[in-house]
């Protein structure tokens, strides 16, 4: 993972990783951190003396704040597939007002 040292109070390096809201972890000195608060859209800040990684809004960036660049050494849990599976079958399997072109063109979308 490579870290950026923020130049100025709000001011974001060029680069720097963007989070999505789905538990999110950084390498660190190989150990995988746990990011804490995530949420959409914000940055990584990595406090070396504490090895935390904190999800902070851009407007909190504070000037000497250590931000994660790239996606090298970020791993993301995507979402349960489960949820997705659900909302198919019941498209495809219940008594639904889907008419005969419209599921087959759902289903020619599935596939791509």
């Amino acid at each position: 993972m490579t870290l950026a040292e923020a130049e100025a109070d709000r001011v974001v390096p060029k680069g720097f990783y963007s989070t999505t809201n789905h538990p999110t972890m950084v390498k660190y000195q190989d150990e995988w951190l746990h990011v804490e608060a995530i949420e959409m859209d914000c940055l990584i800040v990595v406090v070396p003396a504490e090895k935390r990684a904190l999800c902070t809004p851009m407007s909190k960036l504070h000037k000497g704040d250590w931000v994660v660049m790239g996606d090298t050494g970020v791993r993301v849990e995507p979402p349960r597939s489960g949820r997705v599976r659900s909302v198919h079958l019941s498209l495809c399997t219940a008594r639904s007002p889907l008419n005969g072109p419209v599921r087959q063109s759902y289903r020619k979308s599935l596939r791509r």
